[in-house]
């Protein structure tokens, strides 16, 4: 089993890695000129699930090709901001906000799993991901990567936490299927 003795990780060091993420981000977004377009017509999806008329990017036929985490997520994001015209300068705010907190998962997520390096490493870790030109471009693109990056970089440190530390949280108990086995069982 993976210690996590020395799995601490000075606090200044999250906020060193959020705000040059963060920083980084923001010199690529006012450094270039960026399309106001959302890839694969996300927010066709997101403006009719608004609407109520579902999950479809025509109005009227079920869309099975496309997961609905992002299309859901812009959808609240519309919500809140409206979306005539479609606030694309706000989308890349919120993407680059998103993927500075991806930047912090990494470094939570070296901190449980590599326990006995030294803390330099694992900040080391999360700043190649926080300054990674790739990353912070597909944050800019508006696409769902940004979105299911920073999900499943959680799942992976809740996951941990489950399965070496012993640590069920309501996730943990719904991810393992151990809350409704002993139900089932009853």
């Amino acid at each position: 089993m993976i210690s996590s003795a020395n799995s601490y990780v000075p606090k200044k060091y999250y906020l060193i890695v959020f705000l040059s993420a963060l920083c980084f981000r923001l010199l690529l977004l006012f450094a270039f000129e960026w399309e106001d377009h959302i890839i694969d017509s996300y927010d066709n999806i997101a403006i009719n699930i608004l609407k109520g008329i579902g999950f479809s990017y025509n109005g009227s036929d079920p869309t099975v090709c496309r997961a609905p985490g992002y299309p859901i997520y812009l959808s609240i994001i519309f919500y809140i901001f409206g979306h005539q015209p479609v606030p694309f300068f706000i989308l890349r705010i919120l993407d680059l906000i998103l993927d500075s907190m991806t930047a912090i998962t990494v470094l939570w997520l070296s901190a449980l799993w590599f326990s006995k390096l030294h803390r330099s490493y694992k900040l080391s870790a999360a700043l190649v991901y926080a300054l990674n030109p790739f990353s912070a471009y597909y944050a800019l693109k508006l696409g769902a990567e940004t979105l299911y990056i920073f999900l499943f970089c959680v799942y992976l440190g809740l996951l941990y936490k489950v399965l070496f530390q012993k640590k069920f949280g309501i996730i943990g108990h719904i991810s393992t299927g151990n809350k409704w086995r002993n139900f089932a069982v009853k």
